[in-house]
């Protein structure tokens, strides 16, 4: 009953032209806060699923690792602008707009899949100090980190948990969940 009396005062006001853009604002709100709840459930639910690992279920499937092949998009030394003055909907974090001077860089113009990860892994990249920022190496060697939290490897099969119980990998999806230092 709340219910229906709370969307009949947002469909009233959204008709009124000068509280238009503030329900809009209110809904898209209450979309990204519902959203964050749901993303906080679901990381809840895989870590419960990593702690209820059973390493004799048959969700393993043989180790397919390939090989990493930069091709690099060049960005330019210039001003950009990050950020966002925007009045519908952004998190307070997100703001102000702001302009920052960066220098050239590459970065990579695909995403990186489960395979070139693997073979990061069975290459030693966790155990090659020189791949890693000094801050990311002391995080890896204080927490032993040997691949990403998600990911149970044995025997040459690998297995990778979701909120939804442990899944067998597809190996050209993007590797997902692994930490900043990583």
């Amino acid at each position: 009953k709340e219910f229906s009396y709370n969307t009949i005062l947002l469909e009233k006001a959204y008709k009124n032209k000068k509280l238009k853009n503030k329900v809009i604002f209110i809904k898209n709100f209450l979309i990204n806060h519902h959203s964050q709840h749901i993303e906080t459930i679901k990381i809840i639910l895989n870590l419960k699923c990593l702690k209820n690992f059973n390493k004799n279920e048959n969700i393993f499937s043989k180790v397919k690792p390939k090989a990493f092949k930069f091709i690099p998009i060049s960005m330019n030394k210039d001003l950009y602008q990050l950020g966002t003055n925007d009045t519908s909907f952004s998190y307070d974090n997100e703001k102000p707009m702001f302009k920052k001077f960066m220098k050239k860089f590459f970065i990579d113009s695909k995403l990186i899949s489960i395979g070139e990860w693997l073979s990061f892994i069975f290459e030693g990249g966790y155990r090659k100090e020189e791949v890693w920022s000094s801050k990311g190496w002391k995080w890896k060697c204080a927490n032993k980190i040997e691949s990403p939290l998600n990911w149970k490897l044995t025997n040459e099969r690998l297995a990778i948990s979701t909120p939804y119980g442990f899944k067998k990998p597809k190996y050209s999806n993007p590797v997902m969940h692994i930490s900043y230092y990583e």
